[in-house]
C-alpha cells in the first residue's frame, strides 16, 4: 500500500474556511454566481491575492444558507496522486449529500487499490451526485 491510501484525510481541505472578520463582501458577484437554474461549472480564474478564496467563501455560506448543498476541497500540491485526490473527491461530496452505497463503494475501492483510474470512477461519482437529486 502507498502511504496515500493508509494515511488519514485531513479534514480542513474538506471543510469551508471561516470568513474573515474584516472583507468586502461580495454580494453582487454571489447573485451572479448563484443562478435560477442549473449552473452547470463555474471556473473561477484570478491572479493571486485577487478574493477569489473570500468569494466563494461567501458563496458557499449563501448556498448553505438557502439549503443547498457544498462540496468543499481545498487543493494542493499532494493531490497529483490519483487515489489521494479521489479520496478526498468522494469524502467532499459524502459531507455534502450524506453517506450514499454509490460513494462508499467508490471510497472502499480507492482503499483497494493503489493505481485507480479516475476515468474508471468519474461515471460513478458522476452518477451518485446526480442520483442524490440535491
Amino acid at each position: 500500500m502507498t502511504e496515500s491510501s493508509t494515511s488519514p484525510l485531513v479534514i480542513t481541505k474538506l471543510s469551508v474556511p471561516p470568513s474573515r472578520s474584516r472583507i468586502v463582501p461580495r454580494t453582487r458577484l454571489v447573485e451572479k454566481f448563484t443562478p435560477q437554474t442549473d449552473p452547470g461549472l463555474i471556473l473561477v480564474s484570478a491572479p493571486a491575492g485577487s478574493g477569489k478564496s473570500t468569494l466563494l467563501i461567501q458563496w458557499s455560506n449563501s448556498l448553505d444558507q438557502n439549503g443547498v448543498a457544498v462540496a468543499w476541497y481545498s487543493f494542493d500540491s499532494s493531490d497529483d496522486d490519483t487515489n489521494l485526490f479521489g479520496s478526498y473527491l468522494v469524502a467532499s461530496l459524502t459531507q455534502a449529500l450524506g453517506t450514499t452505497a454509490e460513494l462508499e463503494g467508490i471510497a472502499k475501492s480507492l482503499r483497494a487499490s493503489t493505481d485507480t483510474k479516475l476515468y474508471k470512477i468519474m461515471p460513478a461519482i458522476i452518477n451518485s451526485v446526480v442520483s442524490s437529486g440535491r
